[in-house]
C-alpha cells in the first residue's frame, strides 16, 4: 500500500499539491499490468485531511462543494484503472466525517461497479467494533465487499492530551495497550467472520497477533492480507 506520508494540509496550496501527488501515484500504478482480483494488486492510501485544510465537521457544506469532487475524480480514475484505494485513518473527532464521506462515495452511481474502495479502522478507538458493524451493514446495502485495513492507531498521545485539555469525562481511545490489543482481536474476528462483506487487511507487528490470525482464519476458512505500508 503506497502512502504519500503526509499529515493534514495546512493551506489550500498544500492540499492541491497532495491532490496532484495522489493523481500521479494512481497514474503510475495504472501503467503496471496486473491480472487477477483487483484487491490483490498494489493500492494507494489517501489521507482525506491532506486534501482539504478545513477537514472538520463544522465545514461540511464546504467539504461537499470542494473535497467531494476531488475524491470523486481520483476514485473514478482508480475505478477505470482497477486500482484499490484506501482512506487512511484520522483523529477520533473526525471519524463521523470520514464515515459520512466513505458512505457517500461507496454508494455513488459513478462508482457503483467499483469494488476497490477501502477504509482504515483504528482498534485503539473504543468505537472500532461498532464501526466494523456499521461497515458490514453498508457493504450489504451496497452489495460490495469493503477492504478494511485494521490498525491499532497512530495518534494516541494527541488523543489523550486533547481529551484532557477539553476536560472530557472519558477518553475516545483505550488508555491501556492491553485493551487495544484485545479490541484488535475482536475487530479482526468480526472481519474474518463476514468474508462476504470484507476483505480483511491486517497491519500489525505483533507476532502473537499474526499467529492468532492464521489460526482463526484457518478455522473459519477465510483468507486475509498482511499489509506493509
Amino acid at each position: 500500500s503506497f502512502d504519500c506520508l503526509g499529515e493534514a494540509a495546512q493551506t489550500f496550496e498544500e492540499a492541491d499539491a497532495y491532490f496532484k501527488a495522489y493523481q500521479q501515484a494512481l497514474e503510475h500504478l495504472a501503467t503496471q499490468t496486473y491480472e487477477g482480483d483487483m484487491l490483490g494488486r498494489d493500492s494507494v492510501s489517501i489521507k482525506l485531511s491532506a486534501l482539504y485544510p478545513r477537514y472538520e465537521a463544522r465545514f461540511w457544506t464546504e467539504i461537499q462543494q470542494r473535497l467531494l469532487p476531488k475524491l470523486l475524480h481520483l476514485l473514478s480514475f482508480a475505478a477505470e484503472a482497477q486500482i484499490p484505494v484506501t482512506f487512511d485513518a484520522e483523529e477520533s473527532e473526525r471519524l463521523e466525517l470520514s464515515l459520512a464521506i466513505f458512505s457517500y462515495l461507496l454508494s455513488h452511481p459513478t462508482l457503483q461497479h467499483y469494488q476497490g474502495l477501502g477504509l482504515a479502522v483504528q482498534a485503539y478507538q473504543k468505537r472500532a467494533p461498532a464501526v466494523i458493524d456499521w461497515l458490514a451493514a453498508r457493504a450489504k446495502a451496497c452489495h460490495k465487499r469493503i477492504a478494511v485495513r485494521l490498525v491499532k492507531g497512530a495518534y494516541w498521545d494527541s488523543e489523550i492530551k486533547r481529551a484532557q485539555q477539553l476536560a472530557l469525562q472519558d477518553y475516545p481511545v483505550f488508555t491501556q495497550k492491553l485493551h487495544t490489543d484485545v479490541c484488535y482481536l475482536v475487530c479482526a474476528k468480526k472481519l474474518l467472520q463476514h468474508g462476504d462483506c470484507f476483505w480483511p487487511q491486517f497491519a500489525t507487528h505483533n507476532a502473537h497477533t499474526l499467529a492468532w490470525l492464521h489460526v482463526v482464519a484457518n478455522d473459519l476458512g477465510q483468507n486475509f492480507e498482511v499489509q506493509q505500508i
